[in-house]
């Protein structure tokens, strides 16, 4: 279970182009208000530790970040924060050393590779992430190596994007990083869904090639292949969220809590623009209707095999 902090909402310094949160923004529902001790009795109700999440979160200002992550600290001994990593400084360094901050950052590859983290223009996006490979650099360099979040589409896993992204990843595998996710490009856009994402065999694909790299890495792992390989074992309790089930109404795998210490859901559920209210009890019926289809057509295929 995961406490996301989210002071600002969906707020953010970037306009990534199939950002799951725009729908929200493009209602209109951005907040630009927070409460600091609001937030933090909430993140006590739920149970923390927490992350700091968004839209961008280091929008938030020095003070106001040092107040959580101090707090988070003596609370939990521990803080963590996902972020596009372009505005990272000196003064959030220091803080990630001294308030154990671990860092994860959002990028879908080098230069023009993560041209779909749209900041603007062509000339600003490209500076953004310039920026934030820099942030890269450094937060290794300073023995803080983040985690990563790489989404793939057809500007950065194509087959003839391979090569390219071959050597980014043999590159952050030498510089220290550890940990990157590959998510599938998710969208409530048709059109960018059309233009952008790739398609199950292209996805296919992308995978396996990213899979079979990973042996040539000394540490850098794909985590999203060992939690195929726990499922595969049967032991789907220790992977992430989007493998398990989900009620969207609950989000048992993430407990958000707002500016002013509201209770939301993983955003990725927030269709439509509308972040609903967390119910207090889960529900599973497509799941649980599912297993019974599959459980009656077996039981159907057995008696019929006699």
């Amino acid at each position: 279970m995961t406490v996301e902090l989210r002071p600002f909402g969906v707020l953010c310094n970037i306009q990534c182009t199939y950002c799951y949160q725009n729908p929200q923004r493009d209602a209109g529902n951005v907040s630009k208000s927070y409460d600091l001790e609001l937030m933090k009795s909430a993140i006590k109700r739920e149970g923390g530790p927490f992350t700091l999440f968004g839209g961008e979160p280091l929008l938030l200002p020095e003070r106001d970040l040092e107040e959580l992550w101090s707090w988070g600290f003596q609370q939990f001994g521990k803080n963590s924060v996902q972020t596009n990593g372009t505005m990272i400084r000196d003064y959030h360094i220091r803080m990630f050393k001294q308030h154990r901050v671990q860092v994860g950052i959002s990028i879908d590859g080098p230069r023009e590779l993560n041209d779909l983290r749209w900041a603007g223009s062509l000339d600003a996006t490209r500076m953004s992430t310039a920026k934030t490979e820099s942030a890269i650099k450094l937060l290794c360099r300073e023995g803080i190596p983040p985690s990563l979040i790489v989404t793939l589409h057809r500007i950065n896993a194509l087959p003839t994007k391979f090569l390219a992204m071959d050597e980014w990843f043999r590159e952050l595998d030498s510089i220290g990083i550890r940990f990157v996710r590959l998510h599938i490009l998710e969208s409530e856009t048709p059109a960018i869904r059309q233009k952008y994402a790739l398609s199950t065999a292209e996805n296919t694909e992308a995978f396996l090639h990213f899979c079979q790299l990973e042996s040539s890495f000394n540490d850098l792992k794909f985590d999203v292949f060992a939690d195929m390989e726990r499922l595969l074992r049967g032991d789907g309790g220790k992977v992430s969220c989007i493998w398990g089930s989900c009620d969207p109404y609950t989000t048992a795998a993430v407990r958000g809590v707002e500016g002013h210490g509201q209770r939301s859901n993983c955003g990725r559920t927030n269709k439509d623009g509308i972040s609903f209210v967390k119910e207090e009890s889960a529900g599973f019926e497509r799941y649980r209707r599912f297993t019974t289809q599959i459980s009656n057509v077996v039981d159907v295929r057995v008696v019929d095999s006699f």
